[in-house]
């Protein structure tokens, strides 16, 4: 199993989802809880891809070296694989522009 390593950006990038989830939930008292109940299903997903022997994910070299991506229901979670770990570079809605977003975050 490879250890799982979070970018500081893609740790900021979950907080601002589970925020969004909430606000965009209404002002109730489970709004948070939605929120967060999908952080933590992307968190799960990251876990289960840290546990697995191979490499999945689609390859994208244009966003930078070693580069692949793995999609959560609209997010889209950009990683790279090494021999011993698996580093979470960002998590990004699916219809923003992935190239600005790490051009912006010197994510490469």
């Amino acid at each position: 199993m490879r250890t799982l390593v979070y970018r500081v950006a893609a740790r900021r990038d979950l907080n601002r989802i589970a925020h969004q989830l909430a606000v965009g939930s209404g002002s109730g008292s489970g709004s948070e809880a939605i929120g967060q109940r999908f952080v933590d299903r992307l968190i799960r997903r990251c876990e289960r891809l840290a546990a697995l022997g191979g490499t999945l994910g689609t390859v994208h070299e244009e966003f930078g070296p070693g580069l692949r991506t793995v999609s959560v229901g609209r997010y889209v979670i950009l990683l790279r694989y090494t021999s011993d770990w698996l580093e979470i570079v960002r998590v990004v809605h699916a219809h923003r522009d992935i190239t600005k977003v790490l051009a912006r975050g010197r994510a490469r």
